[in-house]
């Protein structure tokens, strides 16, 4: 074999080697047109010097059409904003249609541009010197292929580059060598535009040339593998053996159709999904997922908003650092330096994975140096060991009980204490700490503020914004505080403080000396959430554990122009976040596009716990909100909120949390179903849907369903709260249309607040006739100047003021309180109006077949209401057994009607019945549970929830309630797809039916969401994780690598063989092969 001959085999090796590695196996097609349409302009951004484009039959390579385009500068089809992927392509049909080039004639056919406007690569076509019937194709960068033949009709030329690293051509699929580049500098960040067509004209070119079948696709990547320990981003990620280091990277890969692997191990930083999945293009009731999950199952990957430092890292802290910490204490705390993070405020979290998962909240975890040294001595008064200011601006004395329950003067940035402000008080100054406090006026609102000024001989402190109660005042005596922020408050083991003013620096003191200090885990990401999506669909989000984040755990940002759809999360883990997931809806401009919309998001089978505000939060804002003025229309709909579990939200808001202290808020609540979850242990409100929208009929938001929740240990700080409240504002966000809420359990809400028990509200009775329910404004259901609501078969269970508590001007929609259970309250129903627009509201409250049983003072008490619009009591269940805690209770009755200063009562329903219209059906008897007895009495001390199904001996409960219903009730529950769900064709009173096994259909969202886990997507029976690992239809071409690498072998074998690889100005070059072998692998990931 000669030397040319060997030359031109390692040559046609080389090529298959390069086609192997250049062109992907499968392409991600994100654009198509043939033309086929005659709207086919609307595909395209531009269609410049559109009397210069034709569209006809006779320019087809396929199908029926294509375009001509005549020669003159500007005429171009052009595409903009280009998804910001780093790999590209874009193919089209080319026929030279025997245009006619002379001399120095030339066209430009393609160029594609940055985010800027400005060429990255071109192509042009230009005669063959000497050969009238050949051209020759040119890149901008001076390379020339001279031996293309265009005069044989239709041709495929495509054309790819790889940012910043590489630049190609391919003609009818064959890679043209003379037209590929290597480390091509491409200027600015990102291609994100192409233009098609003449776009440049030199000379005096004559004829036109035709186009058709223009497509843009990538690299499809089906799995990719992330190894945050031990992958590097330097691997091209598609197999576990060379995993990616960093998820963004993969983000970054990740094409429609394609999974996300993690290993096991610890990810940091943020992600943006910079794609959606899509339909697919070949069976268009397909759906191409993005999934993005941890391989080897729930929590056994980590995503995390902190850093963790080496032992080297700590330097041990001096009393030149610390000069008000004393020198015997200095000696135990160490430093790390955070200058480099930029955090305008402290760290939220501090936190030794290893043992702070439940305490972190408490004295017993890492946390914030403050005073006083709290502790949690009564798990439901959260803030019974923090400080008591004792005035505003000086001690105030006057008596509540006999002066009127606001006496005292109260201010809203300044408060006083006598013992700890002076100059022998806690700090020499206070200036510059945070003050967090609980409003003395009730106790329901909480403020965090920064301290601007201290007076030790007033004894008094300034902060810098209002803290309030509602509009008035909220700070004085008995506000419940503590401060924290300065180094003059780090005392004890376990405690940190940031120097954000000076150095920069967090200072520790660790509980078990320096072998802590590694351990810990800071969140120092100032401003980015863990996941952001915008503008995204059709993707899963699957297994992951999300810690330790100053911001949201998950953000869902949607915005005019943009939309969220067909979002799954599954089996994620959120801890240790400032709030856990937030779907955020926002519209300034008129009118809304028709797909501007957060939608079809199904949140399912998820964990947050120990969340610094919300753990969830679904709120839309327009413009001049909350003003229903320029509202369009609801901008959330179709959320399925479904088995999640929801524990320890809103202990330490990182804002004014007035309204921010609730578990889980759902603002103007529109198509949510919130279904089978758990909430417990909650600072304010368990589950809160936040006003409604009712500008007219066709403008409103509407269908919340809330079904087979549990909903406990609500109100933990606060008071005049419950496990579920709704709360709107007249006139116009107030009524919550075809609001269904069913067959939950609102349980164990105490709601203390200091203020509320000294000011005497929320509490029973005085002397010995004293209930234990002082200061306690915990509700099981609240209805907040909201109407519109259904309550059908709940179980309320154990809350301290109220099961059921109502107050408001509401006058215009129904409430239906049907077949409840209310046990172990002060208050059975409470229902008040306002008597500052008379006698008369509520109206159109209809209760039947509800059961009380051991309702301490009062089964009902109302006030300001009109009798013949209140529908009560003829339809319910009273259990003559009131006062299981104190006997002494004096003022029990079955009924309190009061108003304008008085009161009547009911004692009993023979009493109701003889003295008034209502009652004709009501009873007043024993009634016998499954499993209810005295180990269930006490609700201080977290008794389990009983089993309140009935028993068969029950004889005058069983079948005996009134199924006759209001019809608006009955088309609620239709439009939920329910129905009442009786047995042996009557109702029984109460929320179980009697030999139902509380069985009821499960409603179905429409459109129809997918809350079930996919584990696997191929239909083929076999677990997703088995075929990620062995699947040959991922990225990775299997046959096409062992072509590659078969090829590969003979090729370098006949390079040893002829000893010479190409021949350059009379010598020969091994380097050159090494070097194009090298530059050739276009998929590894750098």
């Amino acid at each position: 074999m000669n030397n040319k001959a060997n030359l031109i085999l390692i040559l046609l090796l080389l090529s298959v080697v390069f086609c192997v590695r250049f062109v992907p196996s499968e392409n991600w097609e994100t654009f198509a047109e043939g033309f086929e349409e005659g709207d086919w302009k609307d595909n395209f951004n531009q269609v410049d010097n559109e009397n210069n484009i034709q569209r006809t039959q006779a320019s087809s390579q396929t199908g029926s059409w294509g375009i001509t385009m005549g020669f003159q500068d500007g005429t171009d089809v052009s595409r903009h904003a280009i998804t910001d992927y780093d790999t590209h392509y874009v193919k089209f049909g080319f026929n030279a249609n025997s245009a006619q080039f002379s001399g120095f004639d030339v066209v430009q056919l393609i160029k594609l541009c940055n985010e800027n406007w400005a060429s990255l690569v071109s192509l042009y076509i230009v005669p063959k010197e000497g050969d009238s019937g050949m051209y020759q194709l040119t890149f901008n960068h001076g390379n020339t292929d001279d031996n293309i033949d265009f005069t044989d009709g239709w041709h495929t030329i495509t054309i790819g580059l790889k940012f910043g690293e590489w630049e190609a051509v391919w003609i009818d699929g064959e890679e043209d060598s003379s037209l590929t580049n290597f480390d091509v500098d491409h200027q600015g960040t990102q291609y994100k535009q192409f233009y098609l067509g003449v776009n440049w004209v030199g000379g005096s070119p004559s004829g036109s040339f035709l186009y058709d079948n223009v497509y843009i696709y990538y690299p499809k990547f089906e799995s990719i593998y992330v190894d945050c320990d031990n992958g590097n981003d330097d691997n091209d990620g598609t197999t576990e053996e060379a995993p990616l280091k960093t998820l963004s990277s993969a983000a970054n890969l990740i094409t429609p159709g394609g999974t996300v692997y993690v290993l096991p191990s610890v990810c940091r930083g943020p992600i943006v999904p910079r794609f959606s999945g899509e339909a697919n293009k070949d069976d268009p009731d397909k759906i191409d997922w993005i999934t993005y999950k941890a391989r080897d199952g729930a929590g056994t990957a980590s995503i995390r908003g902190s850093q963790a430092f080496e032992q080297s890292q700590w330097k041990q802290a001096t009393t030149s650092d610390l000069p008000d910490v004393s020198s015997s204490d200095v000696s135990k705390i160490y430093y790390v330096d955070l200058s480099s993070y930029e955090l305008e405020e402290a760290p939220v979290w501090v936190v030794d994975p290893r043992t702070d998962a439940e305490t972190s909240y408490s004295p017993d975890g890492y946390h914030q140096a403050r005073f006083p040294n709290w502790g949690i001595t009564t798990s439901y008064k959260w803030a019974k060991n923090w400080a008591t200011g004792d005035g505003a601006t000086q001690t105030e004395t006057c008596d509540p009980a006999t002066e009127g329950s606001h006496c005292d003067h109260m201010e809203k940035r300044k408060l006083h204490d006598e013992e700890n402000f002076g100059s022998s008080g806690v700090c020499s100054s206070l200036v510059g700490g945070t003050l967090r406090a609980v409003d003395g006026y009730q106790g329901y609102y909480f403020c965090k503020r920064k301290i601007v000024s201290h007076s030790t001989s007033s004894k008094t402190i300034e902060v810098d914004k209002d803290c309030l109660h509602d509009w008035s005042a909220g700070l004085g005596r008995w506000t419940r505080y503590y401060i924290e922020g300065l180094s003059c408050l780090l005392d004890q083991a376990g405690e940190w403080w940031y120097d954000v003013d000076g150095t920069k620096r967090l200072y520790v003191w660790p509980k078990n000396g320096q072998d802590d200090l590694p351990h810990l885990e800071i969140s120092v990401i100032k401003d980015d959430p863990a996941w952001k999506f915008v503008d995204k669909r059709y993707l899963k989000i699957e297994d992951f554990k999300i810690q330790y984040w100053n911001k949201q755990g998950m953000l869902f940002h949607q915005y005019e122009g943009k939309s969220i759809h067909n979002i799954n999360l599954t089996n994620l883990d959120f801890s240790f976040t400032d709030t856990g997931l937030e779907l955020a809806a926002g519209h300034n401009s008129d009118p809304y596009e028709d797909d501007e919309w957060i939608q079809d998001i199904n949140i399912y089978n998820n964990k947050f716990q120990w969340i610094a505000g919300h753990c969830m939060s679904v709120h839309e804002w327009w413009s001049n909100a909350p003003s229903n003025s320029d509202y369009q229309r609801p901008q959330i709909r179709n959320v399925l909120i479904d088995h999640n579990a929801f524990r320890g939200c809103a202990f330490y808001c990182n804002e004014a949390c007035n309204d921010k202290a609730n578990g889980v808020v759902l603002q103007h609540p529109n198509e949510i179903q919130f279904t089978y979850n758990h909430i417990s242990t909650v600072a304010h409100n368990g589950l809160k849907l936040s006003y409604s929208i009712n500008k007219n009929d066709q403008v409103q938001t509407k269908h919340t369903l809330v079904y087979k929740n549990i909903v406990e240990k609500a109100c933990m700080v606060h008071t005049d709260c419950a496990c579920l409240k709704v709360g709107g504002s007249a006139p116009e966000r107030h009524i919550f249309y075809q609001t269904l809420i069913m067959r939950n359990i609102f349980a164990k809400t105490i709601g203390w607040s200091l203020a509320a028990e000294k000011r005497g509200w929320w509490s029973f009775g005085t002397d010995d006739s004293q209930s234990m329910v002082q200061g306690q404004g915990g509700f099981g259901l609240y209805l907040d100047h909201a109407t519109g609501i259904t309550s059908w078969r709940n179980i309320f269970f154990n809350n301290a003021f109220s099961s059921f508590y109502t107050a408001g001007t509401w006058l215009d929609a129904k409430v239906h309180f049907y077949n409840n259970l209310l046990v172990g309250s002060a208050d059975g129903i409470t229902v008040g109006g306002d008597d500052s627009i008379g006698d008369g509201v509520p109206q159109n409250f209809y209760m039947q077949n509800n059961i009380f049983t051991r309702i301490e003072g009062m089964e009902i008490s109302y006030g300001n209401v009109n009798d013949d619009n209140f529908y009560a009591f003829d339809w319910d269940w009273f259990v003559s057994d009131r006062s299981p805690w104190n006997e002494k209770v004096s003022y029990a009755s079955l009924l309190n009607r009061w108003a304008n200063g008085g009161s009547i009562r009911y004692h009993d329903v023979q009493e109701m019945q003889e003295q008034s219209d209502w009652g004709d059906n009501a009873m007043d008897q024993e009634v016998y549970y499954q499993n209810y007895d005295e180990t269930h009495f006490d609700r201080y001390n977290d008794p389990d929830l009983p089993d309140f199904h009935l028993l068969e001996s029950n004889t005058k409960l069983i079948n005996k309630g009134n199924s006759d219903f209001d019809q608006d009730f009955v088309d609620i529950l239709t439009s939920h797809q329910f129905t009442t769900g009786i047995v042996d064709d009557e109702i029984d009173f109460g929320p179980l039916e009697y030999g139902s096994n509380d069985i009821d259909p499960t409603p179905q969202p429409t459109p129809t969401p997918t809350p079930t886990p996919d584990t696997d997507t191929d239909d083929d029976g076999d677990d997703d994780k088995t075929n990620a690992k062995n699947d040959d239809n991922s990225n990775t071409n299997t046959t096409g690598i062992a072509i590659a690498i078969v090829f590969s072998l003979i090729f370098v074998a006949a390079i040893i063989f002829v000893g010479v690889s190409r021949k350059k100005n009379g010598s020969f070059s091994l380097m050159w092969l090494s070097w194009k072998l090298s530059a050739a692998n276009t998929f590894k990931r750098k």
